[in-house]
């Protein structure tokens, strides 16, 4: 409240503004008289921040999240000290955050608008020298006061710490004797009363008094205005414990620091009558809003964790139709991925927080989908983080969809959803207009009036989950087109054998299960292999990035996930998901590879034929599923999407497009220095110029390098010892199970042998 205060009382008539006069001790009480303030920005890391760090600007917007406070601010700020509970939170998180509530936002519109030239308003929010010191002394300056020097020159040192720079230009209007040789003559600056409280402890006390007395007879003729804020402002008129020598307790009007500060609020009566008349503002309980910016503060700063370990910043409920000013600050780039229009709101939504690298958690922390409140499906019998209780095998996941607790809540969901899909595409007409939704198991399975999209981990038990849930859609929605998207790691080290293990195993059984009940199954990874020997991750010429970074990985990934689907989520694009697959799939080819050139590499005012000539013979584009590089292998179907050209380097196909993939913030840095701010590339780098769009070239292709990952894959399979990892099996596969699904692979790897069906060499 201090610091906010900081921004609102005043400009100085004689003093240099610039920073303000504030005093305090150890214990809460302060006095404060306050000039300007500049207050330094402070980048927040996750959702329960707010970028306005100046309490002056903060608006209903900002209930509910924090801001932060520099270290050297809360020195100055509050160099009486802070209390205990505070301390702690600020020395274990280092950082010091306070939460934006009503009362501080009703009592700074006071602030704002208070008429200096009426008489002086006071405000109180529905110890301590009073209760405790270690010395007393019989006061100097009236014998019937008790002078407490040792508080009273604490009080003097942080006064000083915060106002030192004000100190010489504030001007004693009278002469103060303190003994037969010294004196502060009159027209002295006030840092001689304090250097004389500080240096001479036994004067303190009546240091402090002159101090007061001074401020407030000055700002009462203008030469700058003042602001009285008393923290426990009881505690004036409370008990004290302290005694005489004949042991009668010390009422406080006999303490020489209370009886000066009692007339700092002073006026006719006492108690709180001597504040009166004043506006009293209620400082209630959190409210909802108030509650959970809180919870996910300390969750953000796993200060608090869910048995399970849930995802803080995935809200159970969703986020489509909740207060987006709540919500908009969580971030990922492929927002093309939306999950339905957004209700129509007047409210000026905030500038969303950008995650930084260093807050990503869990693949949640930077999604920036806005999911429907039905959408999401909670599994509470795993974990996810720890080393006990996950979901790592194939047969856990594929057993959650066996209990009628999760089928029935999915079949519920899902029949409440793609209801509503039917709905909104009566609402908008006709046009083919992809309408795209999501439902979190907490895998992604993306609906639409097409088919669905589902997006799963295949190197654990989400690709068991993923392959049931493949298999109930296929039931449910016969001639519905199915894509799944299974999503793999990048780099892993052959020290973690039985992740690795686990890896292979979950895998072979994903690809094999989502292949039998999905229209097309693609891999998506940065890996170099599917099997058990370690391939170095894949490399982009122009793209430096951090494989083992979650967040780098998924802005690749979305970024060819984005392009590739392209050729069916256009209102305008002749192409549906059902046609594209059977492209594809003919012959049981089920599984395809992707791979894209990220970005393009185009010159200006190069043609798209001299770009591609440059290319050569080789395959334009980098593998995104860890099948090995497709080079001089067989091609028997493909779909290539080129986006981000203008219309002078047109030529006649369906997949290329004008629009370019965003790649502004939250979107990580990644991109070579040789490139314009529209991605293009350049002789030497451009001065100063960020990249915020690129063109992108993604491919999806049935190729012969199948036959060769896929039977790799199978043989790796074959050379397991299954006795050793007995605990997979115990998961639900049996043996009979595995030798099944190792036939299907094989006979899934020779459906991509080279023949003369081919249609690129």
């Amino acid at each position: 409240m201090l610091k906010g205060m900081t921004r609102l009382v005043s400009r100085v008539h004689k003093l240099d503004p610039g920073r303000f006069l504030h005093l305090g001790t150890q214990a809460p009480q302060c006095l404060v008289a306050h000039l300007n303030n500049q207050v330094p920005n402070e980048s927040p890391r996750a959702i329960s921040r707010t970028l306005e760090n100046d309490p002056a600007k903060h608006g209903e917007q900002h209930v509910g999240r924090h801001y932060s406070i520099s270290v050297q601010e809360l020195k100055t700020v509050f160099p009486h000290g802070l209390p205990p509970r505070f301390a702690m939170q600020v020395k274990t998180f280092n950082e010091a955050c306070l939460m934006v509530r009503k009362p501080a936002l009703e009592l700074l519109h006071y602030l704002k608008n208070t008429n200096f030239a009426h008489p002086a308003v006071r405000y109180v929010l529905s110890h301590l020298w009073v209760k405790n010191c270690r010395d007393l002394l019989q006061s100097t300056y009236n014998k019937q006061r008790f002078d407490q020097p040792l508080e009273a020159s604490i009080w003097l040192k942080n006064f000083k710490t915060a106002n030192e720079r004000f100190l010489s230009q504030i001007k004693v209007q009278d002469t103060y004797v303190w003994n037969k040789r010294e004196s502060t003559e009159k027209g002295s600056p006030l840092a001689e009363v304090v250097e004389q409280g500080i240096m001479r402890v036994r004067n303190a006390t009546d240091a402090v008094g002159i101090v007061l007395k001074e401020l407030k007879r000055q700002s009462s003729q203008g030469i700058f205005r003042l602001l009285v804020a008393v923290d426990g402002v009881n505690a004036l008129w409370g008990r004290t414990t302290l005694k005489r020598e004949d042991k009668s307790l010390i009422a406080p009007e006999e303490l020489a620091l209370i009886y000066n500060l009692r007339k700092m609020v002073k006026n006719d009566w006492e108690g709180f009558d001597t504040l009166d008349p004043f506006i009293p503002i209620l400082v209630s309980n959190y409210n909802p809003k108030e509650f959970e910016g809180c919870i996910q503060y300390y969750l953000e700063n796993n200060w608090l964790q869910h048995e399970k370990g849930s995802l803080s910043s995935l809200k159970q409920e969703g986020g489509l139709y909740r207060d987006k000013q709540l919500d908009a600050a969580i971030a990922w780039h492929t927002a093309s991925f939306s999950s339905g229009p957004p209700p129509f709101t007047n409210a000026r939504a905030p500038k969303p927080v950008m995650p930084t690298e260093g807050s990503i958690r869990v693949w949640s922390d930077f999604l920036r989908v806005h999911l429907h409140p039905r959408s999401i499906c909670m599994i509470h019998k795993y974990n996810h983080d720890g080393e006990a209780g996950r979901l790592e095998a194939f047969g856990q996941g594929e057993s959650i969809l066996k209990e009628p607790k999760y089928l029935e809540e999915l079949e519920d969901r899902l029949h409440f959803y793609v209801e509503e899909c039917d709905y909104l595409q009566v609402a908008e007409g006709h046009g083919g207009h992809c309408i795209e939704t999501s439902l979190i198991l907490p895998l992604s399975l993306f609906t639409s009036l097409q088919g669905f999209q589902i997006l799963c981990d295949l190197h654990d038990g989400f690709s068991g989950l993923g392959a049931k849930a493949a298999e109930l859609l296929q039931d449910e929605y016969s001639g519905r087109g199915i894509i799944t998207w299974g999503l793999l790691p990048g780099p892993y080290r052959l020290g973690e054998l039985q992740k690795n293990i686990y890896r292979l195993l979950n895998t072979a059984f994903g690809l094999v299960h989502l292949s039998a009940h999905s229209s097309l199954v693609c891999p998506l990874s940065l890996g170099g292999s599917l099997g058990l020997r370690p391939e170095p991750p894949v490399s982009f010429p122009l793209l430096q990035y951090d494989a083992a970074l979650p967040v780098h990985c998924g802005a690749i990934l979305a970024t060819a996930l984005d392009t590739v689907t392209v050729p069916y989520r256009l209102r305008s694009s002749p192409v549906s998901m059902v046609h594209l697959a059977d492209m594809l799939n003919f012959s049981g080819r089920k599984v395809v590879t992707a791979g894209a050139t990220i970005p393009f590499p185009l010159v200006p005012s190069q043609s798209l034929p001299d770009t591609l000539m440059q290319l050569g013979q080789a395959t334009p584009w980098t593998p995104l599923s860890a099948c090995g590089d497709p080079s001089g292998t067989c091609c028997f179907a493909q779909s290539v999407v080129l986006r981000g050209l203008d219309r002078a380097r047109h030529t006649s196909s369906s997949h290329l497009l004008l629009t370019p993939c965003k790649a502004v913030p939250p979107y990580p840095y990644l991109f070579s220095s040789r490139l314009s701010q529209h991605g293009l590339l350049l002789d030497a780098p451009p001065a100063g110029t960020a990249v915020e769009s690129i063109p992108v070239l993604g491919a999806l292709c049935s190729s012969s390098s199948l036959n060769r990952a896929l039977g790799d894959l199978a043989k790796d399979l074959s050379k397991l010892d299954l006795r050793r990892w007995a605990s997979f099996m115990d998961a639900g596969v049996e043996q009979d199970d595995l030798e099944e699904t190792l036939q299907d692979l094989r006979d899934l790897a020779q459906c991509y042998e080279s023949g003369n069906d081919r249609l690129v060499d």
